[in-house]
């Protein structure tokens, strides 16, 4: 049952679907504020933060393998931009190395 219920936070928080990245897909409110270091799902590992209340959310997500993917930014913080390993990227479909850094401020 407490795996359950780890497993039940972390899809508030994080979602992978083997293709779109999803960040802070269902946050209660309760969880307002916080961060996640080093979360591991198929295609790497990230770190994000965020604050509701100020509408600040940053995250970094680190590539360890190849392929496409799409990043889907969290509901109600706006002028997010994207970078790929320091450019600026629109969001929507992304083609991936392993060792790539997207950047989402």
């Amino acid at each position: 049952a407490i795996l359950g219920s780890v497993n039940a936070v972390q899809m508030m928080l994080f979602g992978f679907d083997g293709r779109k990245i999803h960040f802070l897909p269902a946050i209660p409110e309760r969880l307002g504020k916080g961060s996640v270091k080093n979360f591991a799902f198929n295609f790497g590992k990230a770190d994000f933060e965020w604050n509701v209340a100020e509408k600040k959310f940053s995250a970094e997500i680190r590539i360890e393998r190849d392929g496409e993917t799409e990043i889907v930014l969290p509901c109600g913080f706006d002028g997010l931009e994207i970078l790929l390993d320091g450019k600026v990227v629109k969001a929507g479909r992304l083609s991936v190395k392993a060792s790539n850094i997207i950047i989402i401020r």
